[in-house]
């Protein structure tokens, strides 16, 4: 009889955790804050894209921003001769970025800048961080309204590849970790 008020005070707190972490992620997949993560990824490659060495060689000061349901986007831009570098960092304040948030911010964000011709690398690496590294010519990166990307999202989305690696010292990603 005495082991029903510790099971019962067991049960409420698996309850409590379960409807917390729903709330979450209710709040991180909403299509409001999609529309935050959209107008952040463009002010940031903005930043970074005006910070660029006159030289055009050499990386932009890198930009990053915490949205407001958590997810933490880091951004910098390189141009490299011919072509250029776009290398989008996400992860979860506070929280294990999950294979979920990885995958579907990161095809959001290629949904976003589905119109440049870009090769894209995706990996993870140790820490939990998901990169998004896009490889291009130069010229303006062309971005889709937030409109257009959400719905190319939400039609076409599909589940990323991201592979494990690792980064040396030069911040660059190693072939495996």
């Amino acid at each position: 009889m005495y082991w029903a008020i510790p099971a019962i005070l067991v049960a409420v707190v698996a309850v409590a955790f379960l409807y917390g972490r729903a709330a979450h992620y209710r709040r991180i997949f909403s299509p409001a804050h999609f529309e935050e993560v959209h107008s952040t990824l463009l002010d940031l490659l903005h930043r970074v894209r005006a910070s660029a060495p006159s030289t055009g060689e050499g990386p932009a000061e890198p930009s990053g921003a915490v949205t407001s349901a958590g997810l933490v986007l880091g951004v910098s831009h390189q141009i490299s001769g011919d072509s250029q570098v776009l290398h989008i960092s996400l992860s979860q304040h506070r929280h294990p970025t999950t294979a979920a948030v990885a995958n579907r911010f990161g095809f959001f964000i290629m949904s976003a800048l589905n119109r440049n011709k870009l090769s894209l690398d995706l990996f993870f690496t140790d820490s939990g961080v998901h990169h998004l590294v896009f490889v291009g010519g130069l010229g303006d990166l062309a971005n889709n309204d937030f409109a257009v990307a959400f719905e190319t999202y939400q039609s076409t989305y599909r589940p990323l590849p991201f592979a494990l690696r690792a980064l040396g010292a030069d911040g660059q990603p190693t072939e495996a970790a």
